[in-house]
This record gives C-alpha cells, structure tokens and sequence, in this order.
C-alpha cells in the first residue's frame, strides 16, 4: 500500500511540476533515436545506483553517525537535485528534488519495519520512474 500511495505521489507531483515549469526538451530526439533497449538497461542500472547511493547510503550513515537518519534523507536529496542536476535550472533540480524527496520519504517509513523492503521499495519507485521516462521518449 506504500508503494502505491508513494508511486501516485511520485508520478502526480512530477506531472505537476512538468506541466507548470518549462524544462528543456534538449537531447531527447537524439535519445530517441538510440536503442529503446540500451537506453532502458542503462537507465535501469544507473536509477539502481542512484537509489542505493543517495537513498539508502546517506540515510543509514547518518542513522548511525548521528541517530538521526532525516539528517542523511536531507544530504541524499540535495546531492541528487542540487549537485547532480543543477544544469537544468531551477526546473530541474524542483522536479528531481521532488523525485528525491518521495523516495527519501517512502524508505524512511518503509525502514521502520524492514531495511530491506525499504531498499526494495526505493529500487522499485526509481524503476517505475525510469518506466515512465522510457514510455515518454519512446513512445509514438
């Protein structure tokens, strides 16, 4: 059930923040020239990356340095929106940080019960994210 209510979060925050700003289009008729299936493995192994690295990562150090794995959900989604998509203006870093913050949000109460379902849970938003993108460049 968290899985659904973060993914409809996810996804209807992002189709509101897309439709309110003007992010630049740039780059994706080339992307969609490109092997759908590259594209897709590529996409799928770097978002798993991501996840773990500025998800999972920040959140247990800092549960463990200071007990206080906000702190860790809080550096994650600035180094993802701020230091990782800072190119794409203002637009970009709202839209990923919301991306962040969902996921952030979801294994921070997801990890209550299970670490792992928590890992599980943020892999699975970060893959139905990249499913979505797949579908919006390639599609007709």
């Amino acid at each position: 059930m968290l899985y659904a209510v973060c993914a409809a979060f996810l996804f209807g925050g992002a189709e509101l923040i897309s439709t309110l700003t003007r992010l630049p289009d740039e780059g994706l008729d080339d992307l969609a020239r490109t092997n759908p299936f590259f594209i897709g493995g590529l996409l799928f192994v770097v978002l798993s990356g991501e996840a773990l690295l500025l998800t999972a990562v920040p959140i247990e150090i800092a549960q463990r340095l200071w007990r206080q794995p906000l702190v860790g959900a809080l550096i994650g989604i600035l180094i993802y929106a701020v230091g990782m998509h800072w190119s794409k203006g203002w637009e970009g870093i709202l839209l990923t940080g919301w991306i962040a913050l969902v996921i952030a949000a979801a294994y921070l109460l997801q990890r209550r019960t299970s670490r792992m379902l928590a890992v599980l849970q943020a892999l699975g938003l970060k893959w139905a994210f990249a499913a979505f993108a797949l579908f919006t460049i390639f599609s007709p």
